[in-house]
């Protein structure tokens, strides 16, 4: 074999044209489709809803500044909720939160389908508003889980309870 010649192989790369324009091309479909995809899961307000959760929140009055208690409750129709927390969008003036965000370490009550979280408040001045929070869940069922993000909204009452006049 001594006198053999030596074999050239030649890679089929170096014999096709270049396929670099082309995965390049493929790639940006496929990410395309997938922003598409996800757009669809989405609703027109641009947060993911699951119509087997409700949020609800609720606040006490107070009679007078100081603490302001409210509640938001988290309810799962069907499977369990793995995951909760709330962010406060907006808060009045008069009564700030004391945490922008509640996790599910600070939970007053929590079963497989429910979760309630505090909500607190320091009012500095008597007065009327409204308190937006964010619910953000996690929700398994049927070995499945979906994440989704509700609104909810309750009334601040802080000062004097007004007598309805007749």
């Amino acid at each position: 074999m001594t006198g053999a010649a030596p074999r050239v192989v030649a890679r089929a790369s170096a014999l096709a044209p270049s396929r670099g324009p082309l995965i390049a091309r493929a790639r940006r479909l496929l990410f395309a489709l997938a922003v598409a995809a996800s757009a669809l899961a989405v609703t027109s307000s641009g947060r993911a809803r699951d119509e087997g959760l409700t949020a609800r929140l609720s606040c006490r009055p107070a009679a007078s500044v100081g603490r302001v208690s409210c509640e938001l409750e988290v309810e799962a129709a069907d499977g369990r909720l793995t995951w909760v927390d709330a962010l406060v969008l907006r808060a009045p003036s008069f009564a700030r939160p004391l945490r922008a965000r509640v996790g599910m370490r600070q939970a007053t009550a929590s079963t497989e389908r429910r979760v309630r979280l505090p909500i607190v408040l320091v009012a500095t001045e008597a007065g009327s508003g409204q308190l937006e929070v964010e619910a953000r869940a996690v929700r398994c069922a049927r070995s499945l889980c979906a994440s989704a993000v509700l609104p909810a909204r309750a009334a601040v009452e802080v000062g004097p309870v007004r007598e309805a006049r007749p």
